[in-house]
């Protein structure tokens, strides 16, 4: 959720580059740090509880529907991995990098809205191991 407000909504609007916006963006970047780990942990142990093999990922409801969540929350690590190291540290003196950083931060939201899609498409999916 704080990606797509700051994407959508807070960014946008911030008008002046400076202090604020570098703070915003550095307590931006810890929570959403905080989320990916949860993210991931409860990812990792729900597939481990679900699955009995690496091999069921290609399972054309369940695994494939995993598949896809999980590539699209690694194409929002990637992203997130450049803000952080990049984009957030030149994004509060650059117009141009700002604009690229709100640009990147709204493709990792709908990233992050596709792989929730997923994770609600997965809790009405019989998983392979269970059948």
């Amino acid at each position: 959720g704080g990606v797509a407000i700051a994407a959508w909504v807070v960014l946008p609007r911030a008008g002046s580059h400076g202090a604020d916006v570098r703070r915003y963006l550095d307590a931006l970047s810890t929570w959403a740090g905080v989320a990916l780990a949860g993210i991931i942990a409860s990812g990792i142990y729900n597939s481990w509880q679900r699955l009995n093999a690496v091999s069921e990922l290609a399972d054309a409801g369940y695994g494939m529907t995993l598949t896809v969540k999980a590539a699209l929350v690694a194409g929002a690590v990637l992203i997130g991995a450049y803000n952080k190291f990049v984009g957030f540290p030149a994004a509060p003196s650059s117009s141009p990098m700002m604009g690229r950083v709100v640009m990147l931060l709204r493709i990792e939201s709908v990233l992050l809205f596709g792989a929730l899609l997923a994770a609600a498409m997965l809790t009405s999916q019989q998983p392979p191991a269970a059948i």
